[in-house]
Order: C-alpha cells, then sequence, then structure tokens
C-alpha cells in the first residue's frame, strides 16, 4: 500500500519557511518547513510519513534536514520530490521538470 501526501491548499507554498528554503535553495530546510508548516494545526507531519511520501527512508530524511549546507547540486533530486509534494513549477526553485499534478 502506497502513501501519497495530502492535498494542500493555494497558499500553502507561498509560506515565508517555504519561500526562504527554496530562495536559500536548500532541501532540508524545504522538507522541514513542510513538515512544520501551520496548515497542519500546530501538529507536523512526521519524518516517517514524509519520508513514506517520498518514497525514502526516514534516516534519508533526517539525514538533509540536518545537512548544513544547501544541496544546489540535486536537481533530478528535487524534481522528484517536486512531483511527489505537487509543488506547482513556480515554487521548486527553479528545477525544470517539476509539474502539478492533478488528484
Amino acid at each position: 500500500m502506497g502513501w501519497t501526501p495530502p492535498i494542500v491548499p493555494d497558499g500553502f507554498w507561498d509560506h515565508s519557511t517555504i519561500k526562504d528554503a527554496v530562495a536559500a535553495q536548500h532541501f532540508g530546510h524545504l522538507l522541514r518547513a513542510y513538515r512544520f508548516h501551520p496548515h497542519w494545526g500546530g501538529e507536523t507531519i512526521g519524518q516517517q510519513a514524509l519520508a513514506a511520501y517520498l518514497r525514502h527512508s526516514q534516516q534519508w530524511l533526517s539525514k538533509w534536514e540536518i545537512a548544513d549546507e544547501p544541496t544546489r547540486t540535486y536537481a533530478e533530486l528535487l524534481t522528484q520530490i517536486a512531483d511527489l509534494l505537487v509543488i506547482p513549477a513556480g515554487y521548486a526553485g527553479g528545477v525544470r521538470g517539476a509539474v502539478v499534478r492533478k488528484r
């Protein structure tokens, strides 16, 4: 059974923490901003759940979140993640291939 990320409302990707992570091109900060977004109503998306959405392990996700350096050389990975989380192309830091999928 596969996990799918929740559908997020319009404006979700406009939150300042998301925009800051994209501007810094820091993949780990983007993942953390997604997990701690106010949309979740004071709750968070756990690393295990987000990792499952992205088809990776919790350890993999944790490694990215705690990385000190931005991950500017991972365009293919960013494109995959942007697609899986249904991040609109304009919010994916200019990563080619990030598309909006209709559900």
